[in-house]
């Protein structure tokens, strides 16, 4: 039973491994990029293979690194699961790629899918932390104005409007309270506390509508 079990999965991964290739193919000019890649040069070809293959060897030990709290994952089997995910976002719509590889790996090695799809947040969360870092250095080195120095800017302002969450396991306070003015630092259960609120300048719920400052 269970070697029927895996001829079943190994064909139907095959299956899905064809029909995706002839996805991806029949939206290509296979003619064109054949006659583009003869023209090219074959060094910064190389080059290029070069850096992407380290690039997805550096993305698999990083997932598995990530990983590593919940479970053991074999780097190669990891590598595998991301390449699968990566494969999916080239065919499905809206990044699916991601839902696919988090659900391959918590039912191939027993994990929680939500749970791994946690960590491709985390993923995702460096990525942009790390691409609004580089775009920052680019505007300062080279002096870029205009839409792609603002767009840098929103990421920028993004990045510190999201705060860690506190010890006190309250959720993290954002930068503007809807009515778009700061919001006071709190206890967790909704009211502002005293001593933190004196020292910003925050009127207290403790002095009756007077300043705060009296109990600091």
């Amino acid at each position: 039973m269970r070697y029927r079990s895996s001829l079943v999965r190994a064909v139907v991964g095959a299956a899905i491994s064809v029909a995706a290739i002839w996805l991806v193919l029949r939206s290509v000019d296979v003619g064109r990029a054949v006659d583009v890649l003869r023209t090219a040069d074959r060094g910064w070809i190389g080059l290029m293979a070069g850096f992407i293959l380290i690039d997805l060897a550096v993305r698999g030990l990083r997932w598995q690194r990530l990983v590593a709290p919940i479970g053991h994952v074999g780097y190669p089997a990891m590598l595998a699961y991301l390449l699968v995910g990566y494969l999916a976002n080239n065919v499905l719509p809206a990044r699916i790629g991601e839902l696919v590889r988090s659900h391959y790996l918590g039912d191939r090695e027993g994990l929680s899918r939500t749970t791994t799809l946690g960590t491709v947040v985390v993923e995702r969360v460096v990525d942009f932390v790390v691409v609004v870092a580089i775009a920052s250095a680019a505007i300062i080195v080279l002096s870029v104005r205009g839409v792609v120095a603002s767009a840098v800017l929103v990421g920028i302002a993004v990045q510190d409007c999201s705060p860690p969450p506190s010890r006190s396991g309250s959720p993290p306070i954002g930068c503007l309270a809807p009515s778009g003015s700061p919001r006071p630092p709190s206890d967790g259960r909704g009211r502002a506390t005293s001593r933190a609120s004196c020292r910003a300048g925050w009127p207290s719920r403790a002095g009756h509508g007077r300043s705060s400052r009296r109990y600091c």
